[in-house]
């Protein structure tokens, strides 16, 4: 589980740093024209079509793939058979329309996506053509599977192991199939995706000294640090009340929009449509912004 988890996400992020690259590049070469409006037209045109492959994927062939998956992963290790939440479709919906909608310049991550996808891959192993997989096609082992998954797949997300563990034992505490004996056979799965990522990102640029940099999510490298006194901490705790009061606006308007959102869309070229929409507004965004605010 973990190696696959692992090439899975390396997989992922390559095809989205190649796809993102390809469509400034683009662009720019009619930035350097001076074609300002043909820029921004194609580049809006590329957004828009990865859009609609990742929304069509969703909407109308994998749509146990919508969402980030969480939600939905708890909900079936908890004993909640969610519609959709098995299957090759949903798997390779996840892998690819998530790629496609960051290089869309949706406002979406693989974090959480990435935990669904650790939690079919780990189901899906049971089924592999080996005799002794047959012993775990039983409620309970597929349960463990998931959480496990899950775990694996938020451990390469952050670079983090044990939180990924920890992870799976959150998603999962509730039940009665959790064990300490789970908890190492996450912590090796865990391990070994994280090494898998770190490995393959390493014989990408050559580079075999430094391996301990996993992680899909980078935080990039500190030139200098500086040490931080007493004197910092009420800048700390004023950031973290004010994170703490746009965390709870935020969730406040995201859950009045999800309810509202139910009640207007009604069919399925609806969310195919507002896909698109916030990816060509997204888009014209993201590509003016720089212009702007460049030196």
């Amino acid at each position: 589980m973990g190696i696959f988890v692992g090439v899975i996400a390396f997989g992922m992020d390559e095809l989205e740093g190649f796809l993102i690259d390809k469509r400034w590049e683009a662009a720019q070469k009619f930035l350097d024209e001076d074609n300002y409006w043909v820029a921004k037209f194609v580049f809006a045109s590329i957004c828009l079509g990865f859009a609609i492959i990742a929304a069509g994927m969703t909407v109308y062939w994998g749509p146990g793939a919508a969402g980030s998956g969480v939600a939905e992963t708890l909900a079936y290790i908890n004993g909640v058979n969610y519609h959709g939440f098995v299957g090759i479709p949903t798997l390779i919906t996840k892998i690819i329309a998530v790629v496609l909608a960051v290089c869309a310049g949706l406002k979406v991550g693989k974090e959480g996506p990435l935990a669904h996808i650790g939690s079919l891959v780990g189901l899906f192993m049971i089924y592999l053509p080996f005799p002794f997989t047959k012993y775990f096609r039983n409620d309970r082992e597929k349960r463990m599977l998931v959480a496990a998954g899950a775990g694996v797949g938020v451990s390469v997300a952050f670079g983090a192991p044990i939180g990924g563990v920890l992870f799976a034992y959150e998603v999962s505490k509730s039940t009665s199939f959790w064990s300490f004996s789970l908890a190492w056979r996450t912590f090796i799965a865990t391990s070994m995706a994280n090494f898998v990522l770190a490995f393959l990102e390493a014989a990408k640029d050559g580079n075999f000294e430094n391996v301990t940099n996993s992680g899909l999510l980078k935080f990039g490298i500190l030139g200098q640090v500086h040490p931080y006194g007493i004197a910092d901490i009420p800048v700390f705790a004023v950031i973290g009340i004010l994170a703490g009061i746009l965390g709870a606006i935020f969730v406040i308007i995201n859950t009045w929009l999800n309810k509202n959102r139910k009640r207007i869309h009604t069919k399925k070229w609806m969310k195919f449509v507002e896909v698109l929409l916030f990816a060509f507004v997204g888009a014209i965004i993201a590509f003016i912004l720089p212009l702007i605010f460049q030196d």
